[in-house]
């Protein structure tokens, strides 16, 4: 492939400092079901129902105040996922890249 385009949805915001993760749009149920159990998150939240049940789940317990510093390290992880999913699709062609993001806002 000569060229490739990369469209980047909801699931990543572009910041002028390069781009983090958004899990609350994002559709990586595999993603972050995975990081939950890498951080040990209680079996009970990963383990029950559909995977956008789970994701549910885990996204509510994040929410939750005394979860504060356990949702920053999940922020942090998927951010890196994510960034490294996308560094993936950018190397695929040989002579250049399109990359296109859906928020059109700088935050």
């Amino acid at each position: 492939v000569d060229y490739i385009i990369v469209i980047v949805g909801n699931d990543a915001i572009l910041t002028k400092d390069g781009f983090i993760g958004n899990p609350y749009h994002s559709k990586n149920y595999s993603m972050m079901i995975s990081i939950a159990e890498d951080m040990n998150l209680p079996e009970t939240i990963t383990s029950v129902g559909s995977k956008s049940d789970i994701v549910k789940n885990i996204l509510t317990y994040l929410e939750q105040p005394q979860n504060k510093s356990l949702k920053a390290e999940f922020n942090k992880q998927f951010s890196l996922y994510l960034r490294n999913m996308y560094y993936i699709l950018l190397t695929r062609g040989s002579k250049g890249c399109y990359m296109y993001f859906k928020n059109d806002e700088l935050n």
